[in-house]
């Protein structure tokens, strides 16, 4: 309110422009979110039209292709292997716990492929992390994916401790976990 009362103030009578303003949304234009900006538009001589700026929407059925043969690639052959391509539909790919449309990078073998008790115990890792119980374990401020040690790895999987360290150090070695230490704590985590 007042502070564009006071620009167009400033710019209609000190500096003498012949002013106009509306408020455009993004979204109008075909842009992908809602983002309402103040455009303020000024010439000396007449005041300008912002008439004619007519929203464009395209529906996502008007710009989707299909029938088309599906591109070659590494990355599109590995997620093929392990989906049919109609079920990727509103899915994402992400590392991130949960959610029923989440591929994991270990689903397709992004980085190396992984058996089932890996792919169980990669899941259960990324759902123990946000836990505060162990930031308060170990003596430690909390944050959101929690580098985990092997004790407390151990407490949530049935997995015999030299089979969990085989596993650890593989999915380790093909970068789905790393090896890491809280800022406070060195004990090896991962």
């Amino acid at each position: 309110g007042r502070t564009l009362k006071t620009i167009l103030y400033k710019l209609e009578h000190e500096l003498q422009y012949k002013v106009n303003w509306k408020v455009f949304d993004s979204i109008d234009f075909a842009l992908p979110q809602s983002r309402k900006r103040i455009f303020i538009v000024g010439t000396k001589l007449e005041k300008p039209m912002l008439d004619g700026l007519d929203p464009k929407y395209d529906i996502l059925g008007s710009i989707l292709e299909s029938g088309l043969e599906t591109l070659k690639s590494d990355f599109t052959d590995k997620i093929l292997s392990h989906f049919e391509l109609k079920d990727l539909y509103g899915k994402s790919i992400k590392d991130k716990r949960g959610g029923d449309n989440n591929i994991h990078s270990w689903d397709i073998g992004l980085k190396g492929e992984v058996t089932k008790d890996q792919s169980i115990l990669l899941e259960s890792i990324f759902k123990q992390r946000r836990s505060k119980k162990w930031a308060l374990e170990i003596g430690v401020e909390w944050m959101d994916g929690m580098p985990l040690t092997l004790n407390q790895i151990k407490t949530f999987t049935n997995v015999k401790e030299d089979k969990l360290n085989s596993m650890l150090t593989d999915l380790t070695a093909k970068g789905y976990l790393k090896l890491e230490y809280p800022l406070q704590v060195h004990k090896l985590i991962y």
